[in-house]
């Protein structure tokens, strides 16, 4: 075992998906794959002799892996993993209720505020289901951890203030903010085009607008800790829509450890340092990747030149 300090692993089961997402192309794909048992297991193991207390199980959607109540269950009753679940909440309340005493904190895609505006975001009208479900989660148990993510795209930045208040009133726990990575080929894209920016970046000439809902939305949570990210966490997250059409807009450099403190198991029976990083390594059950000399030397490689100032994707800057 090599002195990898592993704070959190993120599986990947599977690549299908039942949204049909703008900014993602998951659905799209044909080449359907997922995790078989006995990688996942082995995984787990691995994990296990790093210590590793979380694990964040993610897709695609994850909740329709075959054998996902199977794998939640051996990962918590083998393993003791406190187990993320990030799902875009279809069938939430059937699948609650199946790992109810096993999946501690869910992490659930938000990203309208209602059936119209959800359905044109994710492609699917699941709106008023999902805001039922998470409401039916915390009555149900008020102790286990709801977290909604919205993506803050073209489609939705002005209804930000009204999703927030839609978040609030399904009783989930908090709240948080990211913005559609186009520097790199995730969620299912094999390449980025000028329509995805079309579609999915706040034009320039909203940038004010942008600034002033931001404003309202700090002022409307006043510190009540709803919102996950803290209010200048959030202004620099923002300024990646300014980022990505001027690339002298960001100068300051970001400190980030993720690819040095976790580890990411792909889909395809791959290992990659992290989800937005654009490097991936061979996946062999039984051995351990993180102890092999191809991960080591991307280490110490992003040790010397990176110093751990990583500038690959903006989802990490809270």
């Amino acid at each position: 075992m090599s002195n990898f300090a592993l704070e959190v692993a993120n599986v990947v089961l599977t690549n299908k998906c039942n949204s049909k997402c703008i900014s993602c192309d998951y659905w799209r794909i044909h080449d359907i794959c997922e995790l078989d048992m006995q990688s996942i297991e082995s995984f787990f193991g691995i994990l296990n002799d790093y210590s590793v207390s979380h694990i964040l199980l993610t897709g695609g959607e994850p909740t329709i892996h075959s054998r996902f109540n199977e794998l939640v269950r051996l990962a918590k009753e083998k393993y003791g993993f406190k187990i993320i679940l990030s799902t875009n909440g279809i069938g939430l309340n059937s699948v609650f209720n199946s790992v109810r005493d096993y999946v501690d904190s869910y992490c659930i895609s938000f990203d309208g505020h209602d059936p119209p505006s959800y359905e044109r975001i994710r492609g699917v009208d699941n709106f008023t289901q999902l805001s039922k479900d998470i409401k039916s989660i915390k009555e149900q148990d008020k102790s286990v951890h709801v977290f909604l993510g919205c993506l803050v795209q073209r489609s939705n930045y002005e209804n930000i203030e009204l999703i927030y208040r839609s978040a609030r009133d399904t009783g989930a726990n908090g709240l948080y903010f990211n913005v559609p990575d186009l520097r790199n080929n995730c969620f299912g894209r094999d390449r980025i085009n000028e329509s995805d920016a079309e579609r999915l970046l706040v034009p320039t000439d909203c940038f004010g607008k942008l600034d002033a809902i931001l404003d309202r939305l700090i002022s409307l949570d006043n510190g009540s800790g709803f919102l996950c990210q803290q209010p200048d966490v959030l202004r620099e997250l923002f300024k990646y829509f300014k980022y990505m059409h001027d690339t002298d807009a960001i100068s300051r450099k970001r400190v980030c450890s993720v690819p040095l403190s976790t580890v990411v198991l792909t889909e395809r029976s791959t290992i990659k340092p992290c989800f937005y990083f654009p490097i991936e390594f061979p996946y062999v059950i039984g051995e351990d990747p993180l102890s092999g000399d191809e991960f080591n030397k991307f280490r110490a490689e992003f040790l010397k030149f990176h110093s751990g100032e990583c500038s690959s994707c903006f989802q990490y800057m809270s």
